[in-house]
């Protein structure tokens, strides 16, 4: 019995340790007219979704990050700027293990 319990605990660890290898990461710059934006929020949904999976505001470098996202999916990252009058989109899949570099440049919305 005890044998059996300590197999299964070390596949508990194995499937557990495993998971982080099959996450992604997008990140990248915000920047507006080709320079870096402070304060900009950048929002992450699931493709074509309305709940938001997680948000960041960037800092003096325009830099901004989404980290354990599930692989093989498509997500859209959207960033706002000056009460939502600068916005900036894409779409991107992130495959198992891939930091993809995703970089904004902020237009002005009508």
């Amino acid at each position: 019995m005890k044998k059996f319990l300590f197999a299964g605990f070390i596949g508990l660890l194995f499937a557990f340790a495993s998971c982080g290898f099959e996450s992604g990461s997008i990140y990248g710059n915000v920047t507006l007219d080709n320079e870096a934006v402070e304060g900009a929020t950048v929002k992450l949904y699931y493709e074509e979704g309305t709940s938001i999976l997680q948000t960041e505001v960037t800092g003096a470098d325009g830099y901004y990050e989404f980290s354990g996202l599930e692989a093989d999916m498509t997500y859209d990252v959207i960033a706002y700027y000056d009460s939502d009058s600068y916005q900036a989109f894409e779409r991107v899949t992130v495959s198992m293990g891939e930091e993809k570099e995703v970089n904004l440049a902020l237009t002005k919305m009508r």
